[in-house]
This record gives C-alpha cells, structure tokens and sequence, in this order.
C-alpha cells in the first residue's frame, strides 16, 4: 500500500455541467459491477478525461501534477436507488494502483467504506454476485438463486471489519490505494434519482525523472 486514504469536498467548480454531460452518455451494464457504466471517458473525449485525472491527482501531488506521466480508465456509473446487494467488499483488479470517486447526486449520502479483512476467516467465493449485477434491470435471480446470494453475502461482510465511511457528499472526492478493501454503501432512497458516480482506476502514476515519491513509503522510512 502506498497511496492514503483522502477526502475532499466541492472538487469540481462546476458540478453541474459534469452532471449534464453525464447524462448524454449511452449507459450499459458490464456484469462486472452494479448498475450501468458508461464508455471509458478517454474514448469519448480525451481532453476531459485528461484534464479531469489531472485535477485529482493534484489532490495527492500538488507541486507536480502537471509533469506527471500516467495510465488511468476513467468511467461515470449509475446506480438505481432500492437495489439489494450492491455492497459487496472487494479490492480492485492487480493493474490498478489508486483509485477515486466522485459523488454526483444530490441528496444521496450513500458513500464508500473501507475494511480491514479477519485473516482468520476463510475466503467465501462470491461470484454469484455477478449473475446478478447481470440481471439488476429486474432486481432478483430466481428465488433459489436469491437466497443463495442472500446467505453468501451475509456470510461474506461477516470475514471484514469496518475502517473507514465516506459518506457520498454531493460534490465530494475520495481516493484510496486500490490495494484497499471496500465496498459502495447501499443506496436507498424514495425518489427515482440515480446514484451517479465518476470512478478512475489508476493503473500507473510516476513522473518524467521516474523518482515520484509516495507519502505512506516515504514516511515508513521515517
């Protein structure tokens, strides 16, 4: 792990327009995680994706920003409110260093939280929950399928301890080391609103000298 875990608010000037560009992309969903993701923004406009990984990574390297060389896959999510296990901890794929989130919805407070595992539970598989991430148009498996998933999950939060809530702020910026477990906290609400999101997966961040410095390695020098 090399990368803290770190919060800001009101990241974008200009919350609204991101809001409205968002919402002229074409949604499908991956199987691979809830709801529905849009196209990776550098395919679709390289300069914003550009200029978007730039602004966060200066949360982290304020001095620097603009001379550092990265690899990123930047996308917006949404998930619809009132969907059942859409919470499932888990770290991100090996390529990924950093990643970060943006909550885009207002009056939504359904954030991310950050685990530590029990090393002294088993590991549950739990790639049932792709089956459903596949049907979440409907919101149910068959009823067989459903309580299989229902007893897996609850077995599965049972193997993690709670380190870390970020409440889902509208307009707020969080990031951690990919290494990290975590989970979206569930999102339920009484309007139809979705819960809009704008995720990056940083796959590498260094600098032209090839001698970035990280605050968690530098410090465990100390």
């Amino acid at each position: 792990m090399i990368f803290p875990s770190v919060c800001m608010d009101g990241f974008f000037n200009n919350p609204e327009e991101i809001i409205d560009y968002a919402n002229t992309l074409e949604y499908l969903p991956d199987g691979y995680s809830p709801g529905f993701r849009s196209k990776p923004l550098h395919e679709l406009n390289f300069d914003f994706f550009n200029n978007i990984c730039i602004k966060q990574l200066a949360v982290l390297f304020p001095n620097n920003a603009d001379d550092l060389s990265f690899q990123a896959r930047c996308r917006f999510q949404k998930v619809p409110a009132n969907y059942k296990f859409t919470n499932w901890i888990h770290r991100d794929d090996d390529a990924s260093v950093l990643t970060s989130i943006i909550y885009l919805t207002n009056e939504c407070n359904a954030g991310t939280s950050i685990y530590k595992k029990n090393l002294f539970k088993n590991e549950i598989s739990t790639d049932i929950k792709y089956d459903y991430y596949k049907q979440m148009t409907n919101n149910k498996l068959p009823e067989n399928k459903m309580k299989e998933l229902e007893k897996i999950h609850k077995e599965h939060v049972k193997s993690y301890e709670e380190t870390i809530s970020f409440k889902g702020i509208y307009n707020r910026f969080i990031a951690f080391d990919a290494s990290s477990y975590h989970s979206a906290q569930s999102y339920m609400a009484n309007n139809e609103k979705d819960r809009l999101t704008l995720i990056t997966f940083f796959d590498y961040i260094n600098n032209k000298n090839l001698n970035l410095k990280f605050s968690i390695s530098e410090s465990r020098k100390r």
